[in-house]
């Protein structure tokens, strides 16, 4: 039976909308995530466990799915679908692809009729190239065709997306080849009829040809079987006169009968009609037209283009290839690194106008560097935000063999999953492979260090020191890794950097691929399950003598000694506006800005918590707690919530937000902003109101208004600075303060309608609290464990208390303590937040929580107190159905920072 819309997958994280087609023995369908986005759910259809023809091949199908799946995950290319996830739902594997809207070729072309030549070449060219890569991965896609195109609705530059791997086919035996062959008449050449046949990429070029065939005339072409009946194909021509004859012929010669006619590689098959550069053409221009493109060892060396008076010029997004381009003249020579534009009209150059390598125009009379960007007299000039490429830790490397770009790409992206993979790629390049079957530990003996280095250093590099070969070494070592290390030690290894949870092995997916993944926990698709081979490879390291990983990011606070003493007595003296101006001031030094810059979204991202703290701190202690980034952070977030509760959350209505909070803060009345003069610069002003000069000192990237703002609140949040005093009298202030109580003792023995479980994301009984509360809540709590299957970083859930006393057990997952700049606060934040909404939900008037992440989750006990008595008072605050909260803390020294903090002036 199919699913229906409203089933909901893999512990709710999924919801079916409708289906969406079928296949042989596929059937996909639309889902929506617990985010609102909206993905392709891949799964077998029930045929496939009913019929007793089938079933014998059931285990073979669910593991040839995920196989294929994850070949799938290696293919990474802007024209090819994206996979997202994979899971199993019950007895069903389950693929999760990215959503594609748009238009399959098939449907356009009967919508609309044939399709123009130019248009046609711009989709099969996309095709080709993802093509290629699946080709240099070993694959074949033996299912190209127009329904397995779709193009992507978008108002900028088409794009084509290749869908439908062919999983089904690809392992269901005998019979299904036949059913597959029969959806794809016209579009399979001859070796795909027969069970034994040569194959290749010749074979993908044949269906290729044929969908550019199609596109041209809008004619299915005679199948391959009546053309071994001797039954001619029509040409092309015959359906369409305007198609040229270069086109033609290229169709007819990648549709060859005979697979030794055809070109032995797609590359090979476009070569054919090279001068149709439908995608690169350049109207107005006098842009020389002879360009030469150079293979990736080609030794160039500029960057950047000069350009002058090139007027009314529209430069399309693929106008110069991805490698390195040469441009010959007798007149100039330019060696630059960087853009002069003089007297530039009315020009709008695309995101990807330069080529990811360097381009080098040559001449006999000038030379230029330059470093550089320099514009003169520039009117009604675009140039969207990748003009330039960023600074490339690639481009430092001494010639290799091996490209890292695409690796670069992935990282400095933060594509934690997709940059893993292409390392995978690159070492089973670097050693020669086919396959990914590794042959023992002998081969990573062999690996070149320099490689080694190289692939290291980008790591380390992008998660600032977070991940790295160099990384695992250390921790390798600290569980007594070495060379000859027996299997327990490698166990201990791989728990440490979180390949194995409670003696479980984490699938590749199931894998954390974000920078809050525990230190090490990448890259690693490098054969981790063969033990004999990963501790070969991590002696190879060692070996290797990689450096020491630290942290590539330079810490701006080291380069710069910030005084806060004039900020400081501003405040002391009541100079509100002054003060207000010098914390903008303070802000650009800290992020190294001169002081007519402003700041960006990265440099919000990256903004040192100690800075912002001790400019929060002085506000808020000045002005009574009625000012300061946390005061306004509050209100912000309590808009947030209004608004999420009426409209929901799949969308952001970020200016209702805003006008809300300004509305709150007294920036605005009426609808209407203020000017800056007008606001209130005294301790009259509304709570909240100062500082104000920041929120202009932003830049607007793509990312919008609404996102910069979102990401300095959230940023103040994950740097826990806390809302000062709470703007609370002291009796108001006493009267939260006996709602809580800190005690020493048992958790597991507290008498409260419910308490809180601190566990991992496997809801296992790991931990010392966790242990002490499944062994007395009984057997009944590990299958209700069980059921709830897994619970994410900050999440909440709840089941019965069985044995305890307690009614109920929250469980929360915290993450583990990596330094406090990773996110790990925050999480630790949202477990209480999520974890008292819950107890709100089910009636619980009394409530114990441990004391989360101090035990093995390293926390430092203030820092995590801090942040249990903030979130809990700030509830209670806020909320009156819970009566009592408890701390129940499980040593002395944790019990006196908490009842000390509580105790103290602080709150």
């Amino acid at each position: 039976m199919a699913w229906l819309p409203g089933k909901k997958l893999y512990g709710d994280r999924y919801i079916i909308q409708k289906e969406l087609g079928k296949g042989g023995y596929s059937i996909t369908y639309i889902a929506k995530t617990n985010k609102g986005e909206l993905v392709v759910i891949k799964t077998l259809k029930d045929e496939i466990f009913k019929d007793k023809n089938l079933t014998n091949f059931l285990e073979k199908y669910q593991q040839n799915f995920r196989d294929e799946a994850l070949r799938l995950a290696l293919c990474q290319h802007q024209n090819i679908v994206q996979i997202k996830n994979v899971f199993t739902e019950g007895k069903h594997p389950c693929i999760v692809m990215e959503y594609v809207a748009g238009e399959d070729l098939g449907k356009l072309v009967k919508r609309r009729g044939i399709l123009l030549e130019s248009e046609a070449l711009i989709y099969i060219r996309q095709i080709g190239e993802a093509l290629t890569v699946i080709h240099g991965k070993g694959l074949l896609h033996r299912d190209v065709k127009p329904d397995n195109i779709i193009v992507r609705n978008s108002s900028n530059n088409p794009e084509a997306i290749l869908i439908d791997f062919g999983i089904a086919r690809e392992f269901i035996p005998d019979l299904i080849l036949t059913q597959t062959v029969a959806g794809s008449n016209g579009f399979s050449p001859i070796e795909q009829y027969a069970e034994k046949a040569k194959r290749g990429e010749f074979t993908d070029v044949y269906s290729l040809a044929a969908t550019l065939y199609y596109l041209l005339t809008a004619e299915v072409p005679i199948p391959a079987p009546a053309r071994a009946a001797r039954i001619a194909l029509n040409s092309p021509q015959q359906f369409n006169p305007k198609i040229s004859d270069n086109i033609q012929a290229a169709i007819l010669k990648g549709m060859a009968f005979h697979s030794e006619e055809r070109p032995q590689s797609v590359g090979e098959w476009l070569s054919s009609f090279t001068e149709f550069k439908s995608q690169k053409r350049v109207r107005n221009s006098e842009v020389s037209s002879e360009c030469k493109t150079h293979s990736r060892q080609s030794k160039v060396k500029s960057k950047n283009l000069s350009t002058e008076n090139f007027d009314n010029t529209i430069t399309s997004k693929d106008y110069f290839p991805s490698e390195s381009t040469e441009f010959k003249s007798q007149d100039s020579k330019v060696k630059s690194k960087n853009l002069s534009t003089e007297n530039v009209g009315n020009t709008i150059i695309s995101k990807d106008y330069f080529p990811s390598e360097s381009t080098e125009f040559k001449s006999q009379d000038s030379k230029v560097k330059s470093k550089n960007l320099s514009t003169k007299n520039v009117e009604n000039t675009i140039i969207s935000k990748d003009y330039f490429p960023s600074e490339s830790l690639v481009s430092s490397f001494k010639e290799t063999e091996i490209d890292y770009r695409q690796l670069e790409n992935f990282l400095a992206a933060e594509k934690w999953q997709k940059a893993d993979a292409e390392t995978r790629e690159i070492m089973l390049k670097i050693l020669g492979r086919e396959t990914r079957e590794w042959e023992g530990k002998a081969e990573i003996e062999k690996f070149p260090c320099a490689d080694l280095s190289i692939i290291d250093k980008l790591w380390i590099k992008y998660s600032n020191g977070r991940f790295g070969f160099s990384v695992q070494k250390e921790i390798w070592q600290s569980v007594g890794g070495k060379p000859d290390a027996d299997y327990q030690t490698y166990i201990r290894f791989i728990e440490e950097v979180g390949w194995r949870i409670n003696e479980n092995w984490l699938s590749w997916f199931d894998l954390n691929f974000s920078i809050h993944a525990p230190v090490g926990h990448l890259p690693c698709g490098v054969g981790r399950g063969m033990v004999d081979f990963a501790i070969a490879f991590l002696s190879r390291i060692e070996i290797c003598g990689l450096e020491e990983p630290k942290n590539i990011s330079p810490n701006i606070t080291d380069k710069i000694e910030i005084d806060y003493s004039l900020l400081r007595d501003f405040l002391a003296e009541g100079k509100w506006r002054e003060a207000d101006r010098e914390t903008v001031a303070l802000m650009l030094k800290v992020a190294d800005k001169n002081q007519d810059e402003k700041l960006s979204v990265s440099d919000i991202e990256n903004f040192p918590c100690s800075e912002l703290e001790k400019i929060n701190q002085l506000w808020v202690d000045y002005s009574q707690g009625r000012f300061g980034f946390s005061v306004q952070k509050s209100i912000y977030f309590s808009m947030v919530k209004s608004v999420e509760e009426r409209f929901g959350k799949n969308r952001k209505y970020y200016k209702m937000i805003w006008q809300n909070f300004s509305d709150a803060v007294g920036w605005q009345v009426a609808g209407q902003a203020k000017y800056y003069n007008d606001f209130n610069f005294s301790l009259n002003a509304p709570i909240g109101h100062l500082p104000v000069s920041w929120c202009v000192k932003f830049k607007v990237e793509k990312f919008g208004v609404g996102v910069w703002r979102e990401t300095f609140f959230e940023r103040v949040n994950n740097c826990l600075l806390h809302p000062g005093k709470f703007h609370l009298e002291q009796s108001e202030k006493n009267a939260i303060k006996n709602r809580i109580k800190i005690i020493q003792g048992d958790i597991a023995q507290q008498e409260v309608d419910a308490i809180v479980n601190s566990t991992d994301r496997a809801l296992s009984a790991g931990s010392t609290v966790s242990y002490s509360i499944h062994k007395m809540a009984g057997p009944e709590l590990k299958r209700a464990c069980l059921k709830l299957m897994t619970c994410e970083y900050g999440e909440a859930k709840i089941t019965s208390g069985y044995n305890l006393s307690a009614q109920w057990v929250i469980h929360t997952v915290a993450a583990r303590w990596q330094g406090g700049n990773l996110g790990e606060k925050n999480i630790l934040m949202r477990c209480y937040e999520n974890s008292l909404a819950l107890a709100e939900k089910y009636g619980v008037k009394t409530i114990a929580f441990p004391a989360i992440a101090t035990g093995g989750l390293f926390f430092p006990v203030e820092v995590a107190a801090r942040i249990a008595i903030t979130e809990v008072m700030q509830f209670l605050l806020e909320n009156k159905s819970i009566e009592k909260v408890v701390f129940v803390c499980f040593n002395a020294q944790v019990y006196e920072t908490y009842l000390g903090l509580l105790s103290g002036n602080d709150f």
